[in-house]
């Protein structure tokens, strides 16, 4: 039982220093909305240990600046034009008032 405890909180470390290291090297690379939030998110990822980055990786969405050419999430490329009839819900015909209740 003693081995399968430290094995245990062995792979919780390693985890923990793979998310902070992970944590760093983004947060070193990615542009922020604001420049002065880069220094407070090095310190609070590397300060508050394995829960530091987890609270930095729930908030990036919101930190990072979005790329230059629209939102990262928005790729026009893939996504069909609007004014193709294909790309519109398809409506299915009603035969009766039935229909609407399930």
């Amino acid at each position: 039982m003693g081995v399968l405890f430290v094995m245990f909180f062995f792979l919780i470390a390693i985890a923990s220093i793979a998310i902070t290291i992970w944590s760093v090297v983004e947060i070193a690379t990615k542009p922020f909305k604001k420049e002065s939030d880069k220094v407070i998110w090095l310190i609070v990822v590397l300060l508050l240990g394995g829960i530091g980055p987890l609270i930095y990786l729930s908030q990036r969405k919101n930190l990072l600046a979005n790329p230059p050419g629209g939102n990262q999430f928005d790729d026009r490329e893939y996504l069909p034009p609007l004014d193709d009839h294909l790309a519109r819900p398809q409506v299915q015909k009603r035969y009766d008032e039935q229909d609407d209740y399930v």
